[in-house]
């Protein structure tokens, strides 16, 4: 579910939400590519002559709704027919209300003059809400806003760093006292539930206003930032800008088993949770799925039991799941299931070797058998059950130190025996 950003219309009982722009940048096109090449029927060039360049990778943001589909743009410093074009976007034109625009970014290099990267547009004039960044000179950025100019910039304290993924919303609020009253606002990071907006970073009102908007743009200047923008949405409302809003996720150890609660703020199109678990917090599985609400304004909790965890740290995490397909993956949470390791006995007979397992959980694994010289003797699968397990294995061992290897899900258990 990759929403960033929506569009509000708010009439007496009644909340009416729609989608100008929604930009997964889902293209299946080679890497450094023209944008306006890649997707023509989307993103056009409003000057210069080579504009941002389409990748393959594409930007995540924990607890939001991202697709984990296509890739992103990638933006750079301008020069003289070099990475000089910028490009738009075209929507509805709106000229009442608030408009809202949202987007992942992040960047790699970041000039100390700053200039600005984003702006809303009407048909390539009159840009407005001009989004800046710059570098402090230690290696902090800033983010800064400017209505109609590049003058008079507000930006920020440098708290913000390089090569890490920020969600910004820009929002430019149309109002009719004047020809210079409309207000545009700055968003950094928004954390909170959706249906409460919560106060701007930066707020900009001076300069001139525009009467209608129907574009958003990528900038590429001679002291624009390197990054990457992905996930746009634009709309006229703040309560889809986080669709799936997770505001906890806790585990605890209970009785052997761990217990897992999440907390949604919202729904949107939720189709279900799939709860993955890990022992290493890189390398996850499914481990069974939770039913979604669909679409919610409320308060949900969810919970789900881990009967057989793992012995000793588990981590886990959610992926939720759309109707459409699309997903978007948590943060990881680590749980100690306060269970020991597999615990082992071994006794050799004349022609065999009998081995007994105590498992914390049902898994399966490799059990492997070797001399006092590292030489392997013998190895095969197993699947052990929760508890107590009798395996034997054929072999006849000559009398000395011999060894026992136990691996199940990344773990090794050893242990060592003497054959009389």
């Amino acid at each position: 579910m990759k929403k960033i950003l929506l569009f509000v219309l708010l009439m007496p009982f009644l909340a009416i939400a729609q989608d100008l722009v929604t930009e997964d940048f889902n293209y299946g096109s080679s890497a450094n590519t023209d944008i306006t090449t890649v997707a023509s029927s989307q993103w056009a060039r409003h000057s210069g002559a080579q504009g941002p360049q389409y990748v393959t990778t594409s930007l995540s943001y924990a607890n939001f709704s991202n697709p984990g589909i296509g890739g992103a743009m990638s933006f750079t410093k301008g020069a003289s027919g070099i990475n000089d074009g910028d490009v738009n976007i075209s929507f509805t034109p709106q000229t009442s209300g608030s408009v809202y625009a949202a987007f992942l970014v992040s960047f790699t290099s970041v000039t100390a003059t700053g200039d600005y990267f984003f702006n809303f547009m009407n048909s390539g004039s009159g840009f407005v809400a001009r989004t800046f960044v710059k570098n402090d000179g230690s290696g902090n950025i800033s983010f800064g806003l400017n209505k109609a100019s590049t003058t008079g910039t507000v930006y920020t304290s440098a708290i913000y760093s390089l090569n890490t993924t920020y969600l910004i919303v820009i929002k430019y609020t149309f109002n009719t006292g004047s020809t210079t009253d409309d207000q545009v606002d700055l968003f950094v990071n928004p954390t909170v539930p959706p249906g409460t907006e919560p106060t701007p970073n930066l707020t900009f009102t001076t300069g001139t206003d525009n009467a209608s908007i129907n574009q958003i743009a990528i900038r590429q200047g001679s002291n624009t930032p390197d990054g990457i923008v992905d996930h746009m949405v634009v709309s006229n409302s703040w309560t889809e800008v986080l669709p799936i809003s997770l505001t906890s996720f806790t585990g605890k150890e209970s009785n052997n088993s761990i217990l897992l609660n999440w907390i949604t703020a919202s729904e949107k199109n939720n189709k279900n949770f799939e709860i993955l678990r890990s022992t290493d917090g890189k390398s996850f599985k499914n481990i069974g799925t939770v039913d979604g609400a669909g679409n919610s304004d409320t308060q949900r909790d969810y919970s789900f039991t881990d009967a057989n965890p793992f012995g000793g740290t588990n981590y886990y995490q959610l992926k939720q799941i759309d109707f459409d397909g699309r997903y978007s993956n948590s943060a990881i949470i680590a749980v100690n299931s306060k269970i020991a390791t597999a615990q082992l006995s071994v006794y050799a007979e004349a022609s065999t070797v009998n081995i007994k397992i105590t498992s914390p959980n049902e898994t399966a694994g490799k059990i492997a058998l070797f001399d006092i010289t590292g030489r392997k003797l013998r190895e095969q699968s197993i699947h052990l059950n929760k508890g107590y397990n009798v395996l034997q294995l054929n072999e006849t061992l000559s009398p000395g130190l011999h060894f026992i290897n136990l691996t199940t899900d990344g773990e090794v258990v050893k242990y060592k025996f003497i054959k009389q």
